[in-house]
């Protein structure tokens, strides 16, 4: 595929060899939901609702997007936990030296959409209970896969915000809400923060495109 291509040239990028270790990730992605087909763009280090620990998290910490030699897998194995064991795993090569690329997309070149469901304890690209990145049109690259992708979504236990319980749970008791928030989705946050100005850090949300470029 286009997408794997993509990103075992990075993998190669300036080494003749694949034998030792080496790994790559996205820098940045397109986000989907499922049930309504609506996509957002999240490019980690440039978010500004996140600090720097949390956008080095977010950056190093989503396994969908690893590709990595043998030779990485077996200078540090995955983790037998059922918790962030991806996070774990690219931590540790980042502890050993081992080479990481980071590879950009930018929001007109898509390579791959990032989707959560409630069967799953991620909670997806959120800040509390707010969707991060910034609402995009429905790439090009990605039209011959969305009939799969309705098809999905019309299961009624697929739903809009959608969430695991332990997820709920997390914000219900770790957010002092008191109960699981309702999810603020892209289309929404302009609004969401002009309601709650002190919400985050006190820098502008990034709803519009234009509030990314550095």
């Amino acid at each position: 595929s286009c997408y794997l291509q993509h990103m075992c040239h990075a993998l190669q990028r300036g080494t003749a060899s694949l034998d030792r270790p080496l790994a790559c990730t996205l820098a940045e992605w397109h986000m989907m939901d499922v049930k309504d087909q609506s996509f957002g763009f999240f490019s980690p280090n440039r978010e500004p609702l996140l600090e720097h620990e949390q956008r080095e998290s977010f950056q190093y910490g989503y396994g969908f997007s690893f590709v990595y030699t043998k030779a990485a897998w077996e200078l540090v194995k995955f983790p037998d936990t059922e918790w962030s064991e991806d996070g774990d795993f690219m931590g540790r090569l980042q502890l050993k030296k081992v080479p990481i690329e980071l590879v950009r997309s930018g929001d007109a070149f898509p390579l791959a959409a990032h989707t959560h469901h409630s069967d799953s304890t991620s909670g997806g690209e959120l800040y509390g209970n707010v969707r991060l990145g910034y609402a995009v049109p429905s790439p090009e690259a990605f039209q011959q896969l969305l009939p799969t992708v309705r098809r999905v979504a019309a299961d009624s236990r697929v739903g809009l915000g959608a969430q695991h319980p332990l997820r709920a749970e997390m914000h219900r008791v770790l957010d002092g809400y008191g109960y699981p928030p309702t999810e603020i989705r892209w289309h929404e946050k302009e609004q969401f923060f002009k309601r709650n100005p002190n919400f985050g850090r006190p820098v502008a949300t990034p709803q519009q495109k234009s509030w990314y470029q550095e």
